[in-house]
């Protein structure tokens, strides 16, 4: 059978395809590959970089590999519990993220410097909902014994600038990573004296757990880059769901050309918005699943009645982006259909509803 890749559409009398494409990315539990010949090893090559943008940097999914992960690939335990968020363009605000648990952004101050006043800050709560957890930062912070050390690594914050949290009554102080170490203790003690020159009536009494946070790097990210790598996932379930042939439509030119470096937005439906046709969709294939994990990631599609392809990609149970595609002209039926990866497990399934005998079954090799 002759090799052609499902993106450029050449053959292997142009490319070679030595290589297999993973329908989910390896990096995130996926376990089997589209078969060899479908995608060439120029585009495996040339679109990893879009993948890594996706995995590496982007929130949602970052946070997601630290909460289900618990090694690396070099089998070093991911340790770290924070991590400081922005994009290139401001898409997300820096934020302190907690990743021990569920994600979720913490309460937090950010004390800012003055140029003029060395010894006063400008104080920005962010996520803190009222004055009792207000309060008890600032009583947290005034209880600050003699601070030997704090194992913190450097963010790409400002210089002037110190992230506070509280994770488990224990005071995180994230600071800038061209902030030399010397300056770190001072620093704490400069913000101390601050705090404490405040007149402010502080009505929790709470003790001081001096802890070894870890912090991480601030994150920044490319978002048309993610969309491309997601769109992407979702291009390759839809291959393996309806096959080579059916995808190498004229159908799907538009998308396939978007991917490799074109404009992806007027395929993507909703981006994290609303969950509640998803939700319900999953929790139909899980009810009818083989104790599959709800942390699963998930390809969904089908072709409705207006002959318009529409579906999902979901990551983590956590991350959702939802596509259409129109119009599909070619002779598919009306079923849907689904890819299942069970990362905790390592093993995927098939959700098939023209078969309603075996509606989901697992994929083997």
């Amino acid at each position: 059978m002759c090799s052609q890749c499902i993106y450029t559409k050449m053959t292997d009398s142009d490319s070679s395809f030595s290589s297999k494409e993973h329908i989910f990315p390896k990096s995130i539990g996926g376990v089997y590959c589209l078969p060899k010949g479908w995608v060439s090893d120029d585009v495996n090559n040339d679109l990893s970089g879009l993948e890594l943008e996706l995995i590496r940097k982007y929130p949602t999914i970052v946070m997601a590999r630290y909460l289900y992960l618990t090694k690396s690939r070099k089998n070093h335990v991911n340790y770290d519990s924070i991590r400081v968020f922005q994009d290139e363009t401001g898409y997300l605000s820096k934020q302190i993220i907690n990743l021990k648990s569920n994600p979720i952004t913490m309460p937090q101050l950010i004390f800012r410097r003055n140029y003029d006043i060395s010894q006063d800050y400008n104080v920005q709560a962010l996520n803190i909902e009222n004055d009792d957890v207000f309060y008890n930062f600032f009583n947290l912070i005034k209880k600050i014994p003699a601070i030997n050390w704090i194992d913190l690594k450097r963010t790409e914050i400002d210089e002037l600038e110190c992230y506070v949290t509280i994770i488990n009554n224990t005071l995180y102080f994230v600071f800038s990573e061209s902030l030399p170490s010397n300056k770190v203790i001072d620093e704490i003690n400069q913000i101390k004296k601050y705090v404490e020159s405040r007149c402010i009536e502080l009505r929790l009494e709470r003790e001081l757990i001096l802890g070894r946070g870890s912090v991480n790097i601030q994150t920044s990210f490319q978002m048309e880059k993610v969309r491309r790598a997601v769109a992407k996932i979702y291009f390759n379930g839809i291959a393996r769901l309806f096959g080579h042939e059916f995808i190498l439509n004229d159908d799907f030119d538009g998308i396939r050309n978007a991917i490799l470096g074109g404009n992806i937005d007027s395929y993507i439906a909703g981006w994290e918005s609303d969950f509640t046709n998803i939700e319900k969709t999953l929790s139909y294939i899980y009810n009818n699943g083989q104790n599959i994990n709800k942390s699963s990631h998930v390809i969904f599609s089908m072709v409705d009645r207006d002959r318009v392809l529409k579906g999902f990609l979901v990551l983590y149970g956590l991350f959702h982006v939802s596509f259409h595609i129109e119009p599909i002209a070619s002779n598919v039926d009306f079923f849907p259909r689904g890819y299942i990866c069970d990362h905790e497990l390592k093993k995927e399934y098939i959700f098939d509803a023209s078969n309603q005998d075996t509606l989901i079954r697992e994929v083997k090799f």
